[in-house]
C-alpha cells in the first residue's frame, strides 16, 4: 500500500507543503532561522513595553524612548516573519524559492534528476535523522523530520511523488546507499553500523541560535539601567 501524504508522520507534514497548485515543497532551513529570530526579538519588545508602561506611572519622560525601541523591535519581528524560503517540485525540476510573502521569487532551479533527498542521523541530539536535500552534490537545506524509519518514510514519499532520488547515510554508515524498502512498503530499519574511533560529522545546528538569548538579556538589562541612571 503506498503511503498518503495525510499517513506521513507530523514532523514530515510540518515540512514538506503543498501550494494552491499542487506541487509539493520543502521549507527552507533560513527561513526557520528567521522566524527563530523575529520571535527573539519579540522578547525586548515585550521588556520594552512594560518598561514604558512603568514610565508612565512614574510620569518620567522615558516612555517615548521605551515605546520606540518597542516599535523598532516589532517592525525588525515582522520583517523576519514574513520572510520565506522554499524548494519546491514541480515539473521535474527543484526551484528555489526566496523573499517575501507567500510567492517569493526564484533564485535558482535545478533538474530533479541532478538532485536526491538523503537521510543522515542527526549527532547532536544522539537520535533522530535529517532529511538533507542536494543538488548538484550541494547540500541546500535540511530538515529534522523524527526517528529513521518517520524520515525514510517521507523521503520515499517524495521519491514517488516527484521522482528524486532517496539515499540513506545511517544504516551503512559513513557509506551512503540509495534508501531501500521491505514487502510491506516501509522503508527498512537497521541500526547504523558505527566505525571504530568514528564519529559522525556535524555540519552546525540551529540549535547555535540559543546565543541570542544572553544577547537580548544583555540588552534588557542595559535598558533597565539606563532608566534607572536617567531616574
Amino acid at each position: 500500500m503506498e503511503t498518503q501524504y495525510s499517513e506521513l508522520y507530523w514532523g514530515a507534514r510540518y515540512h514538506l507543503k503543498q501550494d494552491p497548485n499542487g506541487n509539493y515543497y520543502l521549507i527552507g532551513m533560513h527561513q526557520k532561522i528567521w522566524k527563530v529570530f523575529g520571535f527573539i526579538a519579540l522578547v525586548p519588545m515585550s521588556a520594552s513595553i512594560v518598561m514604558a508602561f512603568v514610565s508612565l506611572m512614574e510620569s518620567d519622560n522615558q516612555m517615548y524612548f521605551f515605546l520606540i525601541v518597542a516599535a523598532v523591535l516589532l517592525l525588525i519581528s515582522l520583517i523576519l516573519m514574513r520572510r520565506t524560503e522554499r524548494f519546491v517540485f514541480s515539473g521535474g525540476r527543484v526551484s528555489h524559492l526566496r523573499g517575501w510573502g507567500k510567492t517569493p521569487p526564484e533564485k535558482a532551479s535545478w533538474s530533479v534528476r541532478d538532485c536526491n533527498v538523503t537521510v543522515i542521523p542527526i549527532v547532536a541530539h544522539k537520535s533522530g535523522c535529517w532529511l538533507q536535500l542536494n543538488a548538484d552534490g550541494k547540500s541546500m537545506t535540511r530538515n529534522s523530520i523524527g526517528q529513521f524509519d518517520q524520515t525514510a518514510e517521507m523521503a520515499l514519499f517524495l521519491s514517488k511523488e516527484v521522482g528524486i532520488t532517496a539515499l540513506d547515510n545511517v544504516t551503512d554508515w559513513p557509506e551512503t546507499r540509495p534508501l531501500e524498502m521491505t514487502a510491506a512498503s516501509k522503508p527498512r530499519y537497521v541500526k547504523p553500523s558505527r566505525i571504530e574511533g568514528a564519529e559522525f560529522e556535524v555540519q552546525g545546528s540551529i540549535w547555535r541560535l540559543l546565543w541570542i538569548f544572553p544577547f537580548t538579556l544583555t540588552l534588557g538589562t542595559m535598558l533597565f539601567v539606563f532608566n534607572w541612571v536617567q531616574g
